[in-house]
């Protein structure tokens, strides 16, 4: 299998097609396709954590999109932003009051 993979990757290199590069990389419509959204604190959100199918340039021609997961806030952040927001609002409104 390694000898077949090999061989598959100096012919796409021979016609100028490569694989594009996801991991770690901002998410980019025009390259990757977003399949799945991942919970993850240590990365910023829109970040592509996991990578499910290749993409390829031929050249700057898109022949296929990354298929990939991008990460995003814990659920838990989000509820403790949105109840800091809703804190703030009523402590305004107390304060106009």
């Amino acid at each position: 299998m390694d000898v077949i993979y090999k061989d598959i990757i100096s012919i796409f290199k021979k016609n100028n097609v490569e694989a594009i590069a996801a991991i770690n990389k901002k998410l980019d419509p025009n390259l990757h396709q977003a399949m799945m959204e991942i919970e993850d604190d240590s990365k910023e959100p829109g970040t592509i954590v996991q990578e499910v199918q290749k993409g390829f340039m031929l050249k700057d021609r898109l022949l296929r999109p990354s298929l990939v997961g991008v990460s995003t806030k814990s659920s838990n952040n989000n509820k403790k932003e949105t109840e800091d927001k809703k804190d703030d609002k009523n402590q305004q409104k107390t304060k106009e009051n």
